[in-house]
């Protein structure tokens, strides 16, 4: 009996053949697994002395027993031991094109069938969050993120027969262009996810308007125009005051301006 080829999840096994043999059976079992499992049997045929046992578990050592059948009796176990090679090592995790809310991933396709990568990125003092893609995908944006938040970041490769692999891991800050206090006496804003909390916001600060300017001054009024500092505002809301006074007047509520 000879164990060979052995691999992450799968390993062979040969025989010499029993004369008169009806078939074979194989009886298989992990052991030191890191998790539950039990005994597994593979029936062959008389004609066949040499198979593959398949969705074995990494770097794990199995007992292998081979009895030849003559009819409905069995022959006294030949036994072995054969070891899955672990999973390989984790490739590279990089962050790009970070902005107050959204950054990129990119990662290195992970050797073997992968059948999806699990993302998981969790900001600072946050609950983490997950989604996933195909395993022929290894880049991915992340949007709706909080501003000036560091995220802890990880890609995990899933196989079908190994389970989860080694993660890629990596972490990033969210930007911030820009603050209330730097445009304090012209407007707040508020990214679409904090729309309808109460005002000032708190947290996802987002990049200020840009380019304020002022139009139709007349006695009572004037008009002020700007440019959007980032596709993700929901809406603005506009504030003034009295050169020389502390306190803000604000655009009603019910009046908000909205990004369009």
């Amino acid at each position: 009996m000879d164990v060979y080829d052995e691999q992450t999840t799968t390993m062979r096994v040969r025989w010499e053949e029993v004369k008169d043999a009806t078939g074979y059976i194989l009886r298989y079992d992990a052991i030191n697994a890191t998790q539950p499992t039990v005994e597994q049997e593979v029936r062959v045929g008389r004609d066949k002395t040499d198979t593959q046992l398949v969705r074995l578990l990494p770097n794990t050592a199995y007992g292998i027993s081979v009895l030849a059948l003559h009819g409905e009796s069995a022959s006294k176990p030949l036994s072995d031991q054969g070891v899955t090679l672990p999973l390989p090592p984790a490739g590279q995790l990089r962050v790009r094109d970070v902005t107050h809310s959204t950054m990129n991933l990119d990662w290195d396709a992970a050797p073997g069938p992968v059948e999806k990568y699990l993302i998981t990125y969790k900001p600072e003092n946050g609950e983490a969050r997950e989604l996933e893609v195909g395993g022929d995908v290894t880049n991915k944006d992340l949007d709706n993120l909080i501003s000036q938040t560091e995220y802890s970041l990880a890609v995990t490769p899933i196989y079908d027969d190994a389970g989860p692999g080694q993660p890629m891991m990596g972490d990033a800050i969210t930007g911030r262009n820009g603050s209330f206090a730097d445009h304090a006496d012209t407007m707040e804003h508020c990214s679409r996810d904090h729309a309808r909390l109460p005002f000032p916001c708190s947290v996802d600060v987002v990049p200020a308007p840009k380019n304020l300017q002022f139009s139709d001054v007349t006695q009572t009024s004037f008009r002020a125009t700007w440019e959007h500092g980032a596709p993700d505002v929901a809406l603005y809301r506009i504030g003034w005051k009295k050169v020389g006074e502390d306190d803000f007047q604000y655009v009603s509520k019910n009046h908000l301006c909205r990004n369009s």
